[in-house]
């Protein structure tokens, strides 16, 4: 499975990076991860298919998560997303692109685990 991280902030993309593999390796689970740090980026290298889930930050540089996800929806109907912030703020927002789920940073364990629990349903 191929999931991409959309997050401006090193700090907190190599965290939720580290977590998702933890789990990955606990469930036998195969997982390839893009790491982007601008949405801009993210948009050059996505294609429909190409991600099973697309975890965003919420501000991505100058940009919004929900905004780069809006222009992958375009896209990608089949395409997962979670949004993950330390602010709820676009919480509702997410409902407009069908986001899958929405966290609060840091994400932890249990958290993925419920993400995947939810994604493989």
């Amino acid at each position: 499975m191929r999931i991409a991280i959309v997050d401006d902030d090193t700090k907190d993309l190599a965290h939720l990076k580290g977590v998702l593999c933890v789990y990955a390796n606990a469930q036998l689970m195969d997982l390839e991860i893009d790491a982007f740090s601008s949405g801009s980026d993210f948009l050059q290298a996505f294609r429909p298919g190409k991600y099973s889930l697309v975890f965003f930050d919420n501000y991505i540089g100058n940009g919004l998560g929900i905004d780069f996800a809006r222009k992958a929806r375009a896209q990608d109907e089949d395409v997962e997303f979670v949004f993950v912030s330390m602010s709820r703020e676009f919480a509702v927002a997410g409902f407009e692109v069908r986001a899958m789920h929405y966290l609060s940073k840091p994400a932890t364990p249990n958290d993925i685990k419920k993400v995947f629990e939810r994604f493989l349903r």
